[in-house]
């Protein structure tokens, strides 16, 4: 079963299932209550770093280890919404506020950040809101995936042009 690990939260997003580690599943036991779906979000528990993450439909159905907490929204409040605010420096210190003392860091349980207090703007605010944070989020990953293909190339010539350097370079043989 694919398994979502803190390592694998990064800007949050959570890669596309078959880029997950797969864990077996022992027989007789149901991961139905830590699968995810496409929407929800994720946060840290423990360890040293708070992240936050949304699941995308990729990675609808993996399994969250046991150093994260799912939360899955109900019709009064969108899941960009959450996201968004669970990013934000307030949202941030919310969290950090309702952490337990622990010497290895974060310690947060699932009541409590089910008590945490999240504003809840009209509806039509929200879908505004979730329509910004998507289209920031899309924007953000095809200007990482242009930089990346422009790395590929830029370093594809480089190469060529060193090959061709190195052989004019090369004395002729008689």
């Amino acid at each position: 079963m694919p398994l979502i690990n803190v390592r694998d939260l990064s800007e949050g997003r959570v890669p596309p299932i078959e880029r997950l580690e797969a864990r077996p599943v022992p027989k007789g036991y149901s991961a139905d209550r830590y699968q995810v779906h496409a929407g929800d979000v994720v946060i840290t528990c423990r360890g040293s770093q708070l992240k936050v993450a949304c699941i995308a439909e990729e990675a609808h159905g993996a399994v969250l280890s046991s150093n994260l907490i799912g939360i899955r929204t109900g019709p009064d409040l969108l899941a960009p919404v959450l996201f968004a605010f669970l990013q934000s420096p307030r949202g941030q210190a919310a969290l950090l506020g309702r952490s337990r003392s622990s010497t290895l860091g974060l310690a947060l349980s699932p009541k409590s950040v089910g008590r945490l207090e999240v504003p809840v703007p009209p509806l039509e605010v929200q879908q505004q809101i979730a329509e910004l944070v998507r289209a920031a989020e899309d924007h953000y990953v095809a200007a990482i995936e242009a930089a990346e293909r422009r790395r590929m190339l830029g370093r594809e010539v480089a190469n060529t042009l060193l090959r061709g350097a190195l052989v004019s370079e090369l004395p002729e043989r008689s």
